[in-house]
C-alpha cells in the first residue's frame, strides 16, 4: 500500500521539476560562433544531434505528467481518497508549470534569437561594419579619428545603439553652447565631400590652438545669455559628419539636396547657417564668424530684438546660404 504511494509521489515530483526546467533553461542557450566553410558539415551534424536532444528534453515533462496520470489511474483502487486527491493536485501543478514555461519561451522569441547570436536585448551587439558617420576628433599626435559613438573614447567596439549616442552628443554640444558645432552632411562616393573634410579638420586644429592659448576663465564660459559673441569666435570647434544613408530622416528634415552641405551653429537660440556645396577655407571661416556673431533669438515672453542690426541680425531660416 505504501510503495505505490511513494512511487506516485516521486513521479509527480519529477514531473513538477521537469516542467519547471524549460521555463528557465531553454532561453539561455550558449552562443556559438559562425561556422566557416570547412566546418559547415561538422556544425550541421552537431546541430542535428543537439536539436534531437533538445526535442527529447522538451518532451520529457509531458511524458512524466502522462506517466503520473497513468499510474494514478492504475493504482486508483489501492489508494485512499485523500491520497488520490493529493496525487492529482501534484500532477495538476506540474501541468500548470509546464504550460507557463512554454508560454514564457514563446513570448520572447526575439530575446532568444539575440542571445543565440551573442547579443543582448539592450542593443549591445557589436557592429561588423564601421559606420561612416561620427565626430572628427583631434588626437594628441595631430591625427584625426572619427568616433561613430562619442561615448566610446577608449576604442571599444561600436554597438547597435551608436546612432542614439551620436545624436545625444550632438544635441548636448549645441545646447551647452561651450563649443561651436558644425554638421556636414555627406554621402558615400562624393569627391567634394572628401575635399571638404581637410578644410574642417584644419579649422578644428586652428581653433584648438586658440582655445589652448586662452585663459582658463574664458575657456570655461558657457556661452548663454550674458557671454559676449566675440568670445565664441575662439571657442573650440566640434565637427559631426552625418552620412545620408545612415541619417536619412535628418537629410529630409533639413531639405539637403547637395553634398556636401554644412550647418554651422552659433550660440544657443541662434538659427544655424547653411552652406551648400564645397566651401573653401576663407568662405568657411566667414560662415563660422557670421554664426558666432549672430544674436540669439529672444526667449519666449521677452521683448523681441530689432532685426537687421549689424552682423547679428537674422538672415533667414538658415542664415546666409538659404
Amino acid at each position: 500500500m505504501a510503495r505505490p504511494q511513494r512511487l506516485l509521489a516521486c513521479i509527480a515530483l519529477l514531473a513538477c521539476l521537469c516542467a519547471l526546467l524549460p521555463s528557465s533553461g531553454m532561453i539561455a542557450k550558449v552562443p556559438r560562433p559562425e561556422p566557416s566553410a570547412q566546418e559547415r558539415l561538422a556544425h550541421g551534424l552537431s546541430g542535428l544531434v543537439f536539436h534531437t536532444v533538445m526535442v527529447g528534453y522538451s518532451l520529457l515533462p509531458g511524458l512524466a505528467v502522462s506517466l503520473g496520470l497513468y499510474s494514478l489511474y492504475a493504482q486508483r483502487d489501492r489508494l485512499s481518497t485523500k491520497a488520490r486527491w493529493g496525487m492529482a493536485l501534484l500532477l495538476l501543478v506540474a501541468a500548470a508549470a509546464l504550460l507557463s514555461g512554454r508560454s514564457a519561451i514563446s513570448s520572447a522569441p526575439g530575446a532568444e534569437q539575440r542571445l543565440a547570436q551573442g547579443g543582448s536585448a539592450e542593443g549591445e551587439r557589436e557592429l561588423t561594419v564601421q559606420p561612416h558617420s561620427g565626430e572628427e576628433v583631434l588626437m594628441s599626435d595631430g591625427s584625426f579619428v572619427r568616433l561613430a559613438d562619442p561615448t566610446k573614447t577608449d576604442g571599444s567596439p561600436v554597438t547597435e545603439d551608436w546612432r542614439q549616442n551620436l545624436a545625444s552628443a550632438l544635441v548636448q554640444a549645441i545646447a551647452q553652447g561651450q563649443e561651436q558645432v558644425v554638421i556636414m552632411f555627406t554621402r558615400q562616393g562624393c569627391p567634394w565631400c572628401d575635399r571638404q573634410l581637410p578644410v574642417l579638420q584644419e579649422a578644428i586644429r586652428r581653433r584648438s590652438g586658440v582655445a589652448a592659448g586662452a585663459s582658463a576663465a574664458a575657456a570655461s564660459v558657457a556661452f548663454v545669455g550674458g557671454a559676449g559673441a566675440g568670445s565664441f569666435l575662439n571657442a573650440p570647434l566640434r565637427v559631426f559628419i552625418l552620412d545620408a544613408e545612415e541619417f536619412p530622416h535628418l537629410i529630409q528634415q533639413f531639405g539637403v539636396e547637395a553634398f556636401p552641405t554644412s550647418l554651422v551653429f552659433g550660440r544657443p537660440r541662434v538659427t544655424p547657417f547653411m552652406g551648400r556645396g564645397y566651401l573653401d577655407q576663407e568662405t568657411f571661416e566667414q560662415v563660422c564668424r557670421e554664426a558666432a556673431l549672430a544674436e540669439p533669438e529672444p526667449e519666449e515672453g521677452s521683448a523681441p530684438r530689432g532685426r537687421g542690426k549689424g552682423k547679428g541680425g537674422r538672415r533667414g531660416p538658415f542664415g546666409l546660404f538659404r
